[in-house]
């Protein structure tokens, strides 16, 4: 957005792409979205470097989420060893935790410890966890 003076600002509509003149009086603000689920990234667009650093960063924050209480000195130690800060470790914990993955990967380990007549397959169309 340009603005032109105190009453007109050029706004690019963000579906067509096309510049238009507005007048401010008829500006609204924008609205959050309704939903705040994160949205889960496509993981079939990941490249190989991409996928090489989730396995290295869930390698780095996995003493955090075995449910045991891991020592802040052990986080510390893992995050010097990789030249991070223990606090970017914590902060990736939280954000795999709050993804929702972590769940999914327990079930789908006690699909796999169990056998798959106790958590039948999803029908056609639904993903599997």
């Amino acid at each position: 957005m340009q603005l032109l003076g105190f009453d007109l600002v050029v706004a690019r509509d963000v579906e067509t792409q096309e510049l238009r003149r507005l007048a401010v009086v008829d500006l609204n603000p924008v609205e959050p979205p309704s939903s705040t689920t994160p949205v889960q990234p496509d993981l079939a667009w990941l490249d190989d470097h991409d996928w090489a650093e989730a396995r290295r960063r869930l390698e780095l924050i996995s003493p955090m989420l075995d449910g045991a209480r891991c020592p802040r000195a052990v986080i510390i130690e893992r995050a010097r060893g990789a030249g991070l800060d223990a606090s970017t470790l914590y902060r990736w914990a939280r954000s795999y935790r709050a993804s929702g993955l972590l769940r999914r990967e327990r079930i789908a380990s006690a699909r796999r410890s169990m056998g798959a007549a106790t958590f039948p397959r999803a029908p056609r169309g639904i993903p599997q966890l």
